[in-house]
């Protein structure tokens, strides 16, 4: 069984028009997707570090997470950041996020859509997909980006992967596309 990451950023124009496009394998899942995934596997109590590096003790039955956030929220879902640190397995959060708005360095998010999982041959596969759009004064360089889960029930977030990716120029009036898919291969 191979499971993989693959994320795929396009840039456009304020047109729509694709001016780049990239396509790059997830290369950091951190512990929080392992600690949640075994916390609901196993039925037991697991201790992960939500986004504000917090230890949080949680359990299979306190509730279940998800990463459609909604426009304009920027504590789950797709996130985006300018820092270029090494990621470490203890990530809990992007080095430096963009935020939600339009003062310079921020971008404003859309809400986070999906696919089902679809199965081909013998890989089953499902995408999440967020746009970003720069409605500063300036241009943002996309460096890392990250897909964090909402642990329903609660009002904490914890980071599942946090992933340096090629450079990625967004000027003012463009805006990115950044879109998760997860394969699983038997």
């Amino acid at each position: 069984m191979k499971l993989e990451v693959l994320i795929k950023t396009v840039i456009f124009d304020r047109h729509l028009r694709t001016l780049k496009e990239f396509k790059e394998t997830g290369n950091s899942i951190v512990s929080g997707f392992p600690k949640l995934l075994y916390a609901f596997m196993s039925n037991t109590t697991q201790s992960v570090i939500d986004t504000g590096n917090v230890a949080r003790s949680q359990a299979r039955d306190s509730g279940t997470f998800f990463a459609a956030a909604p426009a304009a929220d920027v504590n789950y879902g797709i996130i985006a950041g300018t820092g270029t640190a090494a990621v470490t397995i203890n990530d809990y959060n992007l080095q430096s996020k963009i935020m939600e708005g339009t003062s310079a360095g921020q971008m404003n998010y859309s809400a986070v859509t999906s696919t089902a999982p679809v199965v081909a041959g013998s890989t089953c596969s499902f995408k999440f997909l967020r746009t970003l759009t720069n409605n500063s004064s300036g241009s943002i360089t996309i460096n890392e980006v990250g897909i964090v889960v909402k642990y329903y029930g609660t009002s904490y977030n914890v980071l599942m992967d946090r992933s340096i990716v090629t450079p990625k120029l967004v000027t003012n009036t463009n805006g990115t596309t950044i879109q998760y898919t997860f394969s699983i291969t038997v």
